[in-house]
């Protein structure tokens, strides 16, 4: 058996690994170079029709091997990193926009820094090729449109879908005597993005003005220490098979992100018939109908979003009965696949 394919793998890996290491300081920023890649074959991607890039981080795909590509391209935005000099999540900073360099995110932060040699690189690779980009969301769209040379009829927008058959079978929800809050986010310990510092002086704010509250969390690991200040329970790493009930468990989802490019956990908690409180200014804000279901907050205001979280216990109720509906009529996962389907066809037949 032939292991040369394997240990490249891992090779190309520990490159970028390293690379990071090198430069990237504990920022809480996700941050990717896409230098080496163990997708080599252009040949055999080439014989396909249309070819479609979603998250093509850990050494999937090099920059340089994107040039390659001569079919037309499609390309999901599921955060910003593809336009970026390597950060996921940019937050306050702007300077994609223009070429980088001067990284917050990186230790070795300079004009000539490596996030500049990233952006350059991408920029000669396929910034300025025929692709036609999918935002999940408006707010995506918007910043794809100020960043590259793309006509806006090749910035296509297609909302994340779910498949909807786990939250079917759902137990009514049942009203609890303390209402439960519920926040949960992938690794939150460490990705500031998820907003567990914002989220916990709001609640600690909430508590010291007599608003009595239970609070689960979940996301990081069991010892991960969410708050030393609240009372909580952390219920870890939950499973896809449970997630639907522990949403459904709650009285209300806090969605304290301060930057996504869509929203699904939004998604799947009004899916489970629990109303939403997230920020405006993102994606997120358009997962959430305002006051139907859910809270839309100013962005990074504490006392609004402290409004939002007592107007969604307040009207639990009403909320949960539209939520599901609204889910089902804009994130059903059959919707999305209408839509990609209609959008390969067109392709298609332009290529023709």
């Amino acid at each position: 058996m032939d292991d040369a394919p394997k240990v490249k793998k891992i090779l190309n890996s520990i490159f970028d690994k390293v690379l990071n290491k090198i430069n990237q300081k504990k920022s809480g920023i996700i941050w990717s170079n896409g230098r080496r890649g163990n997708l080599d074959s252009m040949n055999e991607i080439n014989q396909f029709d249309i070819v479609h890039l979603n998250w093509i981080n850990d050494s999937f795909i090099s920059v340089k091997n994107i040039s390659k590509i001569n079919k037309p391209i499609v390309w999901t935005l599921h955060d910003l990193w593809p336009l970026t000099g390597g950060c996921h999540i940019p937050l306050n900073c702007s300077r994609f926009q223009l070429e980088c360099g001067n990284c917050p995110s990186l230790g070795r932060s300079g004009p000539n820094d490596l996030s500049l040699e990233n952006l350059k690189l991408k920029k000669e690779s396929y910034l300025n090729k025929d692709i036609t980009w999918v935002a999940p969301s408006h707010f995506i769209k918007s910043v794809v449109s100020k960043h590259t040379n793309t006509p806006v009829e090749k910035i296509v927008v297609i909302h994340n879908g779910i498949d909807l058959t786990p939250f079917k079978n759902l137990n009514t929800k049942k009203e609890n005597k303390i209402p439960i809050l519920l926040f949960g986010a992938l690794n939150w310990h460490v990705d500031k993005n998820k907003g567990a510092s914002f989220l916990e002086e709001a609640l600690f704010q909430l508590k010291e003005e007599g608003y009595e509250f239970s609070l689960k969390v979940f996301g990081s690991p069991k010892e991960t220490l969410f708050s030393s200040r609240l009372n909580y329970e952390n219920l870890g790493e939950v499973s896809k098979e449970d997630l639907p009930k522990v949403f459904s468990n709650a009285d209300s989802f806090l969605f304290p992100s301060m930057s996504e490019t869509f929203g699904l956990m939004s998604v799947e908690a009004q899916a489970s018939g629990t109303p939403v409180v997230c920020f405006e200014g993102h994606g997120a804000q358009e997962t959430v109908e305002h006051h139907k279901t859910g809270y839309v907050s100013k962005y990074k205001d504490r006392e609004d979003f402290i409004h939002g979280i007592r107007f969604s216990i307040e009207n639990a109720k009403e909320l949960s009965n539209n939520c599901k509906e609204w889910v089902s009529k804009n994130f059903d996962r059959e919707i999305m696949i209408t839509n990609y389907k209609n959008l390969y066809k067109e392709l298609h037949a332009l290529k023709s």
